[in-house]
C-alpha cells in the first residue's frame, strides 16, 4: 500500500469518528475535495516525519501510533477546511 492511500485511509476513518462523535452530518463529495487538499497540503511534511521515524529504530507500534496520530490531525484539519467544525 503505498503512503498516499494509508495516509487517506486513516484519515477518512478518523473524519468519520469526530463527525460521528459531534453528530455532524457530511457530504461525501464536499469530504472528498477537502480531504485532498488537506492531505495534498501536509503530505511532503508527514513523508519527513515518517522518514525521521522509521530512521530512529522506534518499532511497528510506535509508527502506527504515530500514523493514527497524524491522521487524527489531518481529520480535525479536513473538517476545519469543510467549516463543520
Amino acid at each position: 500500500m503505498d503512503a498516499w492511500k494509508l495516509l487517506t485511509d486513516a484519515t477518512i476513518k478518523a473524519v468519520f469518528l469526530i463527525a460521528q462523535d459531534k453528530e455532524i452530518d457530511l457530504d461525501n463529495a464536499k469530504i472528498a475535495e477537502s480531504l485532498k487538499s488537506v492531505v495534498k497540503e501536509q503530505f511532503s511534511r508527514i513523508l519527513n516525519e515518517w522518514k525521521d521515524a522509521a530512521g530512529s529504530n522506534l518499532g511497528k507500534p510506535w509508527l502506527i501510533e504515530l500514523m493514527n496520530a497524524q491522521a487524527n490531525k489531518l481529520a480535525i484539519l479536513t473538517l476545519k477546511h469543510m467549516e463543520v467544525l
